[in-house]
């Protein structure tokens, strides 16, 4: 059966114990939902050096204690620099942490095992957001990397309802939907992160946030 995306992307992002896992050959090979209490299940295909087992299928439920495994199917992954260890912008005498700063962090594309900016790329975590909607509108094919020395070209090309992702030497094909809602994951994921860090923004912060958040439609 078709994989709901969307709501494979909300089941990922409401988990509180989720960990990313920056590398992987997890496999999702089935969703259902629980007949008894309506929460969404899933299979997912452990490769043979796994911890469980040679090729063991491994369900995962929201909260379970192997839930933070699911991790790995996000296509679009971060981390922010502590906060307490942002450097402010502005002078001396008026430096300020504001909400673009406070994005600084690590960002990488794990594509079903494929790594198109390898181990992931330094950047200010706002920057690649504000590509990504572009991708998602319609309004660019190319992930805007020209502000990162040596980043590979990321382009996203649409036929029927397949997406491809391309970079030098390789490419990766997913649905459009999925794209679609990987996209909106990330967007959901990144101002949750961004909400824990409001004590450390300056006054218009948050202010700034739930605007940025409109953003992607």
């Amino acid at each position: 059966a078709a994989l709901d995306w969307p709501l494979l992307a909300k089941f990922r992002a409401n988990s509180r114990s989720c960990r990313r896992v920056r590398r992987g050959c997890f496999t999702l090979i089935s969703q259902h939902t629980a007949e008894d209490d309506g929460r969404l299940g899933l299979v997912v295909r452990i490769p043979c050096n796994g911890p469980f087992g040679e090729g063991a299928n491994l369900p995962l439920y929201p909260n379970s204690s192997f839930y933070p495994l699911l991790w790995v199917l996000a296509l679009f992954e971060f981390e922010l620099t502590p906060a307490e260890a942002v450097t402010p912008w502005g002078p001396p005498n008026a430096a300020e942490l504001h909400w673009y700063a406070l994005t600084d962090g690590w960002f990488s594309i794990n594509a079903d095992g494929k790594l198109p900016l390898g181990e992931g790329v330094s950047s200010y975590i706002a920057q690649i957001w504000e590509s990504l909607l572009e991708v998602h509108r319609g309004e660019s094919a190319t992930l805007n990397l020209r502000f990162l020395e040596d980043a590979p070209e990321v382009t996203f090309t649409r036929t029927a309802d397949t997406d491809r992702m391309a970079w030098p030497g390789d490419f990766w094909e997913l649905p459009a939907e999925r794209l679609r809602a990987e996209i909106r994951d990330f967007h959901e994921r990144l101002f949750a992160a961004m909400a824990r860090r409001a004590s450390f923004g300056e006054p218009l912060f948050e202010a700034d946030q739930a605007l940025r958040y409109l953003w992607l439609e």
